[in-house]
């Protein structure tokens, strides 16, 4: 018989949209034999796209997600690093299994793990002030709006929907990010 066990993180724990996403799975085995025809499965999720993987033994396939390890002699391991880019905001969860070895495990319940990385959260804030405070008929009056990320990770496809009120006509506008559409009154932030 031979004790497999396999272990799976992800770094970062909370990556934002479009950024790498490295996953590393470890295969132990624990013995007392050496364990023979080692298949793996971990096929990236949706919300996660393939970059590269690098196999300290074996063949790993991106399609299918199997990696055949071969061979993992009694207190050896075998290690996989997946690295993705995150397509997606959503709650993404990788699972790795092992799906075969010609011995008997002993201690089945440790042959699969899973990383998961969290929903995507950006707490904003929309502040807007008024100068002069009570501007007086035919006087030009400056509005100031300051959206804000309270984090605790970037946001993503922000729009900010700010259009002039009744009695008031637009002169110009200004932006530190993005573009303001006077017209529908949408700012596209990024």
């Amino acid at each position: 018989s031979a004790d497999l066990k396999i272990r799976k993180l992800v770094t970062p724990a909370n990556p934002t949209v479009g950024s790498t996403v490295t996953y590393t799975i470890t295969v132990s085995n624990d013995g007392p034999g050496n364990a023979t025809n080692v298949m793996v499965n971990d096929q990236l999720p949706a919300g996660i796209s393939y970059v590269s993987h690098t196999a300290s033994q074996g063949s790993y396939v991106p399609g299918t997600g199997d990696w055949n390890i071969g061979t993992i002699n009694n207190t050896g391991d075998a290690v996989l690093t997946l690295v993705g880019t995150k397509t997606s905001p959503n709650i993404i969860t990788n699972i790795a299994e092992i799906t075969a070895a010609d011995q008997s495990d002993p201690f089945p319940l440790d042959r699969k793990d899973s990383a998961t990385i969290p929903i995507q959260v950006a707490d904003l804030s929309i502040s807007k002030t008024v100068s002069p405070q009570a501007p007086q008929y035919g006087q030009q009056a400056t509005f100031r709006v300051v959206l804000k990320n309270n984090g605790p990770t970037a946001a993503t496809g922000v729009i900010a929907q700010d259009s002039l009120v009744s009695g008031l006509s637009y002169v110009s506008s200004s932006v530190t990010q993005g573009v303001y559409d006077p017209v529908s009154g949408e700012w596209f932030i990024g």
